[in-house]
């Protein structure tokens, strides 16, 4: 078990599990710093049998739709203690200040997805004052 709550970890770039075949289960709660999930930490959680970063504050971004999408694909595998179907878990968009639930996120993040695509079937090329804009608020068309 590896415990290191109350601390100031932002996010890690290169797996840190990797190597602790016998490691478990983490709890990393009571961060004093709003978590950026990556792809790494996604890695290394997806290793684990439990895990609780319940309470701590994350960051809207890709890093949030690829954790819902690992916790999904775990089919039980992975217990995420306070998880709640996505709804346990809160992040915030840095830019608007709105909080919102992983899996109210993750319904937004689809639905731009959704209507892009559908945008994108009838016409593939943008009208003039619109730009592909990838950024923490998902991936889509944005307004100029």
């Amino acid at each position: 078990m590896l415990l290191p709550f109350q601390n100031n970890i932002v996010s890690w770039q290169e797996p840190k599990f990797s190597n602790c075949s016998l490691l478990q289960t983490v709890q990393m709660t009571r961060n004093w710093d709003y978590l950026n999930l990556t792809d790494a930490m996604i890695q290394d959680f997806s290793r684990l049998n439990t895990l609780d970063l319940y309470g701590d504050d994350f960051i809207c971004n890709d890093g949030v739709v690829h954790f819902v999408r690992m916790v999904d694909d775990a089919e039980g595998s992975l217990e995420v203690l306070g998880w709640s179907g996505g709804y346990g878990y809160y992040c915030k968009d840095m830019d608007t200040g709105v909080t919102k639930s992983f899996r109210e996120f993750v319904d937004q993040v689809r639905g731009v997805l959704l209507l892009n695509k559908l945008d994108a079937s009838r016409n593939p090329f943008p009208s003039p004052g619109y730009s592909f804009e990838r950024g923490h608020r998902g991936c889509g068309w944005q307004r100029q």
